[in-house]
């Protein structure tokens, strides 16, 4: 059966009703929402865009292929936040080392505490949308209870008048009119006729009232389904962005409040522990401790072997590259020149002067103008480190990575204990020579290390201020250390067991 002509209206005003405030409030709040973090992300991709080279992206991302300001553009966008961060830091580590320039992280601070408010601004906002559906909800459930008591006061009739008419069918026409105070005489018939239709009437009425009574339930019953479907909606896209509506925004804040007070007690630990392993070893000598760094090098992948020859820890390698043993000394001589053979180009540059890969793997034999020209160029660039772009410092290792392998090589040679021996007190060769660079190297390796390390704690301090947890410690490069304890298992012990 058809709906009546109220029902219908009822319907159509509700469904208007919901639908406008889905246009004018619940849509706008989702815009906004999912906007929420368009500040942050146009100031990153801008910072990133502006600072990184063709020859940076291409060396920390195999998938980038060089082209027009807008295709460059657009891969950037295109990396995560962490990533566009990472690069921020590199550009920028300088400036905060030497002129505290904390320009980028002021900014995305100021930024971050936008979004909190923001995000306090949307919840009330979502909230009072929510308050406008039930409102709506209620001003019709409000209809319905007044039709229910409409519907009790019509039976209430009907009763009273089916009461009334068993009295006037019990009663003489004389009793009637007397009781009735009638001057003349009572119609019986007549008088039953009219409460019969009164009574019927009263009854269709009812029907009436109680059929739209069923379809009001059922349309209120509609768009309480639909009610609920928004409100869920409006929850979990606000949760996207963590915006928690209710008491479980309370427990969320409360929940990062303790992770960052947890964090900065990992951080605490974390950088005692690294203190600790950078102090220098007493016993740095001590053939079991280069044995251990050696087990614990040697069971690195290729990868993260380069990231120690390269980067850090190079006068830990140096010194465990010269107290081991002979047969140790040979395993790591194997596994240098094969790092060696995995670099690309054939022949280097320093300070104007080529020189081979093949000079390199026998570093005693070099024209001493070659290791004199090596050793400018790398106490120039220690000095002026500080001035130096990631682009200079980058462009810079790709060819000092060549002979630092070169000069540990040199270091690995068979018998090189008594060879190291005679070159110190010989002015023939260029043991002596080499030594005096492998200083240089460790001089660069400490100064890489204290930037790698301000780097790290720089791109923590950017990932505070966009909302991300610091680095774990394993994706830090300042963290990255040979195992110095004879006691302590190697970290990659498990796999020593396998070859």
């Amino acid at each position: 059966m058809a709906n009546s002509t109220k029902s219908k209206e009822i319907e159509g005003n509700l469904s208007k009703a919901f639908a406008t405030i889905d246009l004018d409030s619940k849509d706008l709040l989702f815009e906004r929402v999912r906007a929420i973090n368009e500040e942050r992300d146009d100031y990153v991709n801008k910072r990133a865009i502006e600072l990184a080279s063709d020859e940076y992206l291409q060396r920390h991302f195999r998938d980038f292929v060089p082209g027009t300001p807008d295709e460059k553009a657009t891969f950037i966008r295109s990396l995560s936040l962490e990533r566009k961060i990472d690069i921020i830091a590199d550009y920028t580590i300088e400036r905060r080392i030497f002129e505290g320039n904390e320009q980028d992280r002021v900014k995305l601070s100021d930024i971050y505490k936008h979004k909190k408010e923001n995000k306090l601004r949307y919840k009330e906002q979502a909230l009072e949308l929510i308050n406008m559906y039930e409102r709506i909800l209620k001003e019709n459930q409000t209809k319905i209870d007044t039709l229910k008591a409409d519907i009790e006061t019509t039976k209430s009739n009907i009763a009273s008048s089916e009461a009334k008419l068993q009295e006037i069918i019990g009663k003489d026409d004389e009793a009637l009119a007397y009781a009735g105070r009638q001057s003349t005489k009572f119609n019986k018939d007549k008088a039953i006729q009219e409460m019969q239709k009164n009574i019927a009437s009263l009854k269709a009425k009812l029907s009436k009232q109680e059929k739209l009574l069923t379809e009001l339930q059922e349309i209120q019953s509609k768009f309480e389904v639909e009610f609920a479907n928004r409100k869920a909606e409006i929850e979990i896209e606000l949760q996207k962005e963590e915006i928690y509506l209710y008491d479980r925004v309370a427990n969320k804040e409360k929940s990062t409040d303790d992770s960052q007070e947890n964090t900065k007690s990992d951080e605490t630990k974390e950088n005692e522990d690294t203190q600790t392993i950078l102090q220098p070893a007493k016993q740095v000598g001590d053939r079991n401790i280069a044995k251990a760094m050696m087990d614990d090098f040697f069971n690195l992948s290729p990868e993260d072997q380069r990231k120690l020859l390269d980067r850090m820890d190079n006068q830990g390698i140096l010194d465990m590259a010269r107290k081991l043993g002979q047969v140790n000394r040979a395993r790591f001589n194997v596994i240098l020149n094969a790092r060696l053979d995995e670099l690309k180009q054939d022949s280097i540059d320093f300070n104007g002067i080529s020189i081979t890969k093949q000079e390199l793997k026998d570093m005693k034999h070099i024209s001493p103008d070659k290791l004199k020209a090596i050793r400018e160029e790398l106490d120039t660039f220690n000095s002026e480190f500080e001035n130096k772009s990631i682009d200079e410092i980058e462009t810079f290792e790709s060819k000092l990575q060549y002979v630092r392998i070169g000069a540990l090589l040199s270091e690995t040679g068979s018998l090189r204990g008594i060879t190291r021996f005679l070159d110190g007190i010989s002015s023939k060769g260029n043991g002596n020579a080499i030594f005096e660079l492998s200083k240089s190297f460790a001089r660069y390796a400490e100064i890489k290390r204290q930037r790698t390390c301000e780097k790290d704690n720089w791109v923590d301090s950017l990932r505070a201020e966009i909302g991300r947890k610091p680095k774990h410690k394993l994706a830090k490069d300042g963290t990255i250390q040979l195992n110095r304890d004879p006691n302590k298992k190697s970290r990659f012990e498990g796999r020593s067991e396998d070859r």
